[in-house]
């Protein structure tokens, strides 16, 4: 498996139980760059490079000459879950840095998909459903764009402690 490319932060502390562990700000994984820099915890990183790794890069293959790169908007984020009828207060995973979303694909012809504009096209859902699908059992937590509309335009990864995966 490829390395993980960024810094080792000191721990993040924040309001009403927000804050990251072992933080860690990554701008590639397995040779794969990242749209922006991604603040998570090492844990969420090394699984998130693993994904990368042995699902994204060969789910693409060659197709536009293969992955260039990830467009994320980020990790870490102090805020609660959004979407869920029994989402109340509950702190997302974000806010323990234990969160990624991923937005779009670019390939290195500069061609681009998205998990919005792709999901329920010809050319890109059968490739952004065995990228959502494959990571199930690798994270806590996936959710696409049919777990509800607050995923409607991107993927979400989370190493949150379950007894099995969540996946929708």
């Amino acid at each position: 498996m490829a390395a993980l490319q960024g810094d080792v932060l000191r721990d993040i502390s924040g309001a009403g139980g927000c804050g990251v562990q072992n933080a860690v700000q990554v701008r590639s994984v397995s040779g794969v760059s990242l749209s922006s820099p991604l603040v998570v915890n090492c844990d969420t990183a090394v699984t998130f490079n693993r994904w990368v790794s042995e699902v994204a890069i060969p789910t693409i293959g060659n197709t536009g000459g293969g992955l260039a790169q990830i467009q994320t908007p980020g990790g870490y984020a102090c805020r609660g879950v959004v979407g869920s009828r029994n989402s109340g207060n509950r702190l997302s995973e974000h806010g323990r840095g234990k969160a990624v979303d991923v937005v779009a694909f670019r390939l290195r012809d500069g061609s681009s998909f998205s998990v919005l504009n792709g999901w329920r096209s010809a050319a890109w859902g059968n490739i952004l459903r065995q990228l959502h699908r494959s990571a199930c059992g690798m994270f806590g937590t996936v959710l696409g764009p049919e777990a509800n509309a607050a995923h409607r335009d991107h993927l979400h990864f989370d190493t949150a402690s379950r007894r099995s995966a969540y996946c929708r």
